[in-house]
């Protein structure tokens, strides 16, 4: 999937959730209209607020505000005195629709705030999973060839990779069949207070991280960097241990 591609179907998913969002407006004026009469204004503006609710919390401050705008047009239009006017005679009907959308306005505000904090939360949670796991994972193996492979299969796994390389410093590894012939679509260096060891890169259908997946790579590229410098560290005392011994079985 190219990155134009990528951005049109990203925009066509804005676009229809503002629709959405208005439609449900459209919705739940054409249900009330039949009785209208029997509601009145009061609780017409009431019922006005569900649907604005409901849009905010599942798909976001944006098209909240875009239902509480068109509620706002919608019950001047339909529900206030003269109807099928945007005209208001009354100073009464005036400080209602006013009300109208500041209220509607806030509880977009707060529904869009909370939905937000569940989000980073859940983000939160997931980033604390997969660390677990990669940790988990690293601590049973102890050489840089072995670390590698590990490494490849939970990037490919953390960040929905059609396909993960690891490339070490000094030491090429090719790439799997499904990204020999493309470029890396992201790159994540592997860096310690040592220098960079290495990069991992990858191969996805999106075109850029989000910041909570841009916390998590780092996240991750660190607890990375961190298992191959102990594996190098640890074969580079092994080799010196075996010349020790070397050393001392030669006197």
């Amino acid at each position: 999937m190219t990155s134009t591609s990528t951005r049109i179907k990203a925009v066509m998913t804005v676009a229809a959730q503002y629709a959405a969002a208005i439609l449900a407006i459209v919705v739940t004026t054409a249900a009330m209209l039949p009785i209208r009469e029997v509601l009145g204004a009061p609780i017409a503006a009431l019922l006005y607020l569900l649907p604005i609710g409901m849009t905010t919390w599942i798909w976001g401050l944006g098209p909240g505000v875009a239902a509480s705008f068109s509620a706002f047009l919608a019950f001047n239009y339909f529900y206030l005195s003269p109807y099928y006017m945007f005209n208001v005679h009354q100073a009464q009907d005036l400080l209602a629709l006013g009300v109208f959308f500041v209220v509607a306005g806030v509880i977009s505000q707060l529904v869009g705030r909370a939905r937000a904090g569940l989000a980073q939360a859940q983000a939160r949670e997931r980033e604390a999973t997969h660390l677990y796991e990669l940790s988990t994972t690293l601590a049973g193996v102890h050489s840089q060839d072995a670390i590698a492979p590990v490494i490849e299969a939970q990037a490919r796994s953390t960040f929905a990779a059609r396909a993960a390389n690891v490339s070490l410093v000094g030491v090429e590894r090719p790439p799997g069949d499904d990204a020999a012939s493309l470029p890396p679509t992201l790159t994540i260096p592997l860096t310690t207070a040592r220098g960079q060891l290495g990069e991992i890169r990858l191969w996805l259908d999106a075109t850029a991280f989000t910041p909570a997946e841009e916390r998590l790579a780092r996240a991750f590229a660190s607890q990375c960097a961190l298992a191959l410098e102990r594996a190098a560290l640890a074969q580079a005392e092994q080799r010196a241990r075996l010349l020790e011994a070397s050393d001392e079985f030669k006197t």
